[in-house]
């Protein structure tokens, strides 16, 4: 479809009809002083991410702004974005640069930092031959060759960057640049779709594996809950056979002195005392209170398991 020549994107030659995003990159670009590198730059969420140098200001609006208006009639409309202005592409939003290659070579020192440079060895005399601090390592020089490219994480196989070269130049690529950000915006939504579709399988085995272990945890409870239940019920079992044998002796003998009758009273109680935690209604206000044998919201292999009282 980009590939039809009545679909081809024309750039151009004066700076007209400019988009509002396009008109304020200008103004930033015409205001901004060129750094080290000789080169202008300008960012934020309503600009595009344009850094080349002062002579190719004008050609690189004139570039993007083409790429707005052709994006915008393709319904990929030019939106605010979290770093740069970028492209909403199906839902997914594209942030773009358009840079200038800059060649460099090894620095060439300037009559000035040669007279520095002598001043400073005949003050601090050293036999070691040195390089200045302040003195640079390269000089930069722009060298005109525009690259557009898509500022997203790589996608195999997909090209994200347009560049000028021997025997074309990007003002005829822009087509390409449109169709491959097509292509990398669905690579982009499968790529959050897949993310998401982890997310939601992790989160969902998480929640077994602390449903799990929450689940071994309360059988622990329940086995701790029986082993006291049944120790109480075996000591109240010892208990009323003692006293049913003392009983005994002493209706043989037929007397019983003062404090035995009292240990009797006393030990019977306690043996009604031990029962009395076993008793159903006892039992089920304990389970209630303690959660030990609420609904599972996962039904899983260790709902039955059986956890030792070690």
């Amino acid at each position: 479809m980009e590939s039809a020549p009545d679909r081809k994107i024309l750039v151009s030659q004066r700076l007209i009809d400019l988009h509002p995003i396009a008109q304020a990159t200008l103004q930033g670009l015409r205001k901004a002083k060129a750094n080290d590198h000789g080169v202008v730059a300008s960012f934020g969420p309503d600009l595009f991410s344009v850094a080349v140098s002062p002579s190719q200001v004008d050609r690189s609006i004139r570039i993007l702004n083409a790429v707005a208006r052709a994006a915008a009639e393709r319904g990929f409309p030019v939106e605010r974005g979290k770093n740069s202005a970028c492209l909403l592409v199906n839902g997914e939003q594209l942030e773009f640069l358009l840079s200038e290659k800059i060649n460099r070579e090894p620095h060439k020192e300037t009559p000035a930092e040669t007279a520095r440079a002598e001043r400073e060895k005949k003050r601090w005399p050293s036999d070691l031959a040195y390089r200045p601090w302040w003195m640079p390592q390269w000089d930069y020089f722009p060298s005109g060759m525009l690259v557009l490219e898509l500022e997203e994480q790589y996608h195999s196989g997909l090209r994200r960057i347009f560049r000028d070269g021997k025997r074309q130049r990007l003002e005829d690529l822009l087509n390409d640049f449109l169709a491959a950000a097509v292509a990398y915006a669905a690579a982009e939504r499968a790529r959050t779709e897949e993310h998401e579709r982890h997310r939601r399988e992790w989160n969902e085995q998480e929640r077994r594996r602390i449903e799990q272990q929450d689940q071994v945890g309360r059988n622990k409870k329940r086995w701790k809950f029986l082993s006291e239940r049944i120790l109480s019920l075996e000591r109240a079992d010892k208990i009323d056979r003692f006293v049913q044998y003392i009983e005994s002796a002493c209706s043989a003998k037929n007397s019983v002195g003062e404090n035995v009758r009292r240990f009797i009273d006393w030990a019977k109680a306690y043996s009604s005392v031990l029962k009395s935690v076993c008793d159903p209604s006892e039992l089920d206000r304990v389970l209630e209170d303690e959660e030990l044998f609420r609904p599972p919201t996962v039904v899983t292999d260790k709902w039955f398991e059986v956890v030792s009282s070690d």
